[in-house]
């Protein structure tokens, strides 16, 4: 008799196991589509008409899920495609290029595993006009990786907003036999938000790192060599200190970032400041526009940059943007995030798109 009860008060137990389980965990499926026309007044020596996408904001694909694990702790993750939306190729080098990890958290903060985001990208990017201004509007090069850029092999911990203070630290594994330093990384980040005023500072350095300075910043020398195509830098030390503040409708915004590239002995640093002031004529819709100057040894860009936007819903808007760069200094060529250099010391693209959230 024992032995017929047991089978059924099992399962049922087991039901009763999944369901709260199943009640206690979440998966979500979302996404973001951007796409629009570009024109470059000069991008390699000519204009061009450009189907340009994910410069608003990055195309993706994710999954991200939480399950409650009991006493606080739960156990997270997230999965995020990049793919170009025109021709519908996977983007950031693999089918979960953008976001892919596995972590915990608690009530004092979230502990993570995997390819994940550095902490220039999740602190100084907040105060950058790219807000509304697209991808375009951030800095030369990106080497301070303010646009918010990926580091493999890491373990990051970020901290729950205690008094308005949020800090965060992450490693990046080389995972090189004999040699732990090579490919390492480190980031670390500290943010204070109360109110209308948060503030920032980031500091993050990566080790034998591919640049190419010709095609990303459009120089023809560095540490006073000639340079024609990429290559692997020893280390690259980038730090930033940025702040917002709002005011009514008005909010201004401003970062300072400076990037160290040292190559074999030689050292130069990479030196940015951006301003920028936004508007919101109503909730739904939004401008700014803002001024960034970069220099690295005698090189020097000025960037202006703008843009307007209107959400049609809660998921979609519509924009125009348009920025404008001017280099000097020697052999120094205008270069606008993402579009190849132009053949002068300056360069305009401008661009109207939408995008669309799920």
């Amino acid at each position: 008799m024992k032995k017929t009860l047991a089978a059924p008060l099992a399962a049922a137990a087991l039901c009763a196991f999944a369901s709260a389980a199943h009640a206690q965990s979440s998966v979500t499926i979302y996404g973001i589509l951007d796409a629009g026309i570009s024109y470059v007044n000069n991008t390699g020596g000519g204009a061009a008409w450009r189907m340009d996408t994910g410069v608003q904001q990055g195309n993706r694909l994710g999954f991200m899920g939480t399950e409650d694990l009991g006493g606080g702790l739960k156990a997270l993750f997230k999965l995020e495609n990049g793919y170009d939306l025109n021709t519908g190729a996977l983007g950031q080098g693999g089918i979960f290029g953008r976001q892919a990890y596995v972590g915990l958290s608690n009530r004092i903060g979230t502990l993570t595993m995997g390819h994940q985001y550095d902490f220039m990208g999740d602190v100084i990017g907040n105060y950058s006009i790219a807000y509304v201004a697209g991808v375009y509007a951030f800095h030369p090069g990106d080497y301070d990786r303010v646009s918010g850029d990926r580091l493999d092999n890491t373990v990051k911990f970020v901290s729950n907003n205690f008094g308005g203070f949020t800090a965060g630290a992450m490693y990046g594994f080389g995972n090189q036999a004999g040699d732990f330093h090579q490919k390492s990384s480190m980031s670390f980040g500290l943010t204070y938000d109360n109110g209308p005023l948060s503030l920032g500072a980031a500091y993050t350095d990566v080790n034998n790192f591919q640049i190419n300075p010709a095609s990303d910043l459009g120089v023809t020398s560095i540490f006073g060599q000639p340079v024609t195509g990429s290559f692997v830098a020893d280390s690259l030390k980038s730090w930033g200190v940025g702040g917002s503040y709002s005011f009514g409708k008005f909010g201004v915004m401003a970062n300072y970032t400076g990037t160290r590239i040292s190559y074999q002995g030689n050292g130069a640093t990479l030196s940015t400041v951006e301003g920028s002031l936004l508007y919101h004529f109503t909730p739904a819709l939004v401008a700014g526009a803002g001024y960034t100057w970069t220099k690295l040894e005698d090189s020097h860009w000025g960037q202006v940059s703008a843009g307007v936007d209107y959400f049609l819903s809660k998921r979609t808007d519509v924009y125009v943007e348009a920025n404008y760069e001017q280099a000097s200094g020697d052999d120094t060529h205008a270069a606008i995030l993402t579009l190849a250099p132009s053949s002068t010391n300056k360069q305009v693209v401008a661009r109207i798109g939408m995008r669309h959230k799920f």
